[in-house]
């Protein structure tokens, strides 16, 4: 987890996101989520090069 005082970009999608963290309740679902985006972060580094 990441904490608000540690972000450096303040992004309201990103909060929302946040805001849900209890929905996302079994570890699986988190964790399939987080992989989900960390791949969508390395792809538009990928692209960004």
């Amino acid at each position: 987890m990441v904490r608000r005082k540690f972000l450096l970009i303040f992004v309201p999608s990103r909060e929302k996101l946040i805001s849900y963290r209890q929905v996302f309740i079994s570890h699986k679902i988190r964790a399939a989520f987080a992989g989900y985006a960390y791949s969508q972060i390395k792809r538009v580094e990928t692209h960004r090069k």
